[in-house]
């Protein structure tokens, strides 16, 4: 019954988020952080996932195992639905700023050369793209085919901080590579956790 209640609460939410481009404030702790619109659209789709997945884990482990099978799908329900909450509250930690905080471009202290200036933001705007990229195939990793896009997400990730690193540009995406980064990963244990749990 919790797990069906925190599902329902997730799902409004969920909605709420993919229409409107806002978190509910109740699931972001109060009213003092923000996400800006796509990112709070990715993070609805996470917290809507978890509902017709039960769904479909439900009906698909009746199907092959009879009654028995119930059991192992409120499992893995308990599982999916409690880990989704957890992601969705670290992503909006990570990627949420305090209201009031503008993150501005990267810049290159001392220098005034215009074409190093321009090449710059060439970088960063390629590292935004990886970094979003990765954030935004990690959040779909969590799909049923999560197992063939998760080391896609994983690799831009890991790119878009080793440009950051190297160039001393883009350090305001560098949240969303390490949350793309830990939302792989942990999408790889759930994958590995899930088919032993069919094999096994």
């Amino acid at each position: 019954m919790l797990t069906l209640i925190l599902e329902l609460a997730m799902l409004a939410g969920g909605i709420y988020a993919v229409f409107s481009g806002k978190m509910p404030a109740f699931l972001i702790g109060g009213s003092k952080r923000r996400l800006n619109d796509t990112t709070a659209r990715l993070i609805g789709g996470l917290l809507i996932m978890p509902f017709p997945f039960a769904l479909f884990v439900a009906f698909a482990f009746n199907s092959f195992y009879g009654e028995d099978g119930l059991s192992y799908a409120s499992i893995i329900e308990l599982v999916v639905v409690f880990s989704a909450a957890l992601l969705a509250v670290i992503l909006v930690r990570v990627l949420g700023k305090p209201l009031g905080d503008v993150a501005g471009p990267g810049v290159i202290e001392g220098t005034s050369d215009l074409d190093l200036d321009e090449s710059s933001t060439r970088i960063e705007s390629k590292i935004a793209k990886k970094a979003q990229g990765a954030l935004i195939y990690a959040i779909l990793s969590i799909t049923l085919i999560g197992i063939f896009i998760q080391p896609v997400a994983f690799f831009y990730a890991n790119q878009a901080i080793k440009l950051i690193e190297e160039h001393g540009v883009g350090e305001q995406y560098r949240s969303q590579a390490n949350a793309a980064r830990i939302v792989s990963g942990l999408v790889m244990l759930l994958s590995a956790a899930f088919i032993c749990a069919i094999l096994f």
